[in-house]
């Protein structure tokens, strides 16, 4: 008889009891919103330099006055745990997205001169929600140029810094690659 009350009791609170989570106030989206939208500005302003083995500053330094970029970063770190065998990305913090922007667009156009022959790749910083994304592209446009190698070897994928899938084909009479526009 006991059980049976137990039973019965439990029935009558399950059916009258409120709700742990109480659903988000205006403020509480405001406040997340603004959270999200200074994060994604923040990472926006910073770039991620791989393969970069000497001390972060003096290397950020020199590598600014090589390319002859102004602005100097306001902060400079290394992403993940230390390791023996590896070296870890370096994340270059700017001022502005401008100043991050500016910084990847001076590196690419020197990078035919001899004085950055620096074997560092440069991209900009992604979340890891972007991360994730980003490496769902890549196996996407490896998925199309395996499809489009088998079809025609005249045409290929590439997944762009922006996450965009670009669809390129060889031009015969010059032997070049150009962007198909179309796709």
């Amino acid at each position: 008889m006991l059980s049976q009350t137990k039973t019965a009791d439990q029935g009558e609170l399950d059916s009258h009891t409120v709700p742990l989570a109480t659903p988000p106030t205006f403020a509480d989206i405001v406040h997340s919103t603004v959270k999200n939208t200074i994060k994604e500005e923040k990472a926006q302003a910073q770039v991620v330099i791989s393969d970069a083995k000497d001390s972060d500053l003096q290397f950020i330094s020199s590598l600014c006055e090589k390319i002859s970029h102004k602005s100097m970063p306001k902060n400079v770190s290394r992403m993940g745990t230390k390791s023996a065998d590896r070296v870890r990305p370096m994340v270059v913090t700017f001022d502005s997205i401008f100043d991050a922007r500016t910084f990847m667009s001076r590196f690419d156009d020197s990078k035919s001169d001899d004085d950055v022959s620096t074997p560092i790749k440069i991209r900009p910083y992604r979340t890891r929600e972007d991360q994730t994304m980003y490496k769902k592209k890549l196996e996407m446009a490896r998925e199309l140029n395996k499809k489009a190698k088998d079809e025609s070897p005249k045409i290929s994928f590439s997944l762009r810094n922006n996450g965009c899938i670009w669809k390129y084909i060889k031009e015969a009479a010059r032997n070049k690659w150009r962007r198909d526009r179309d796709t």
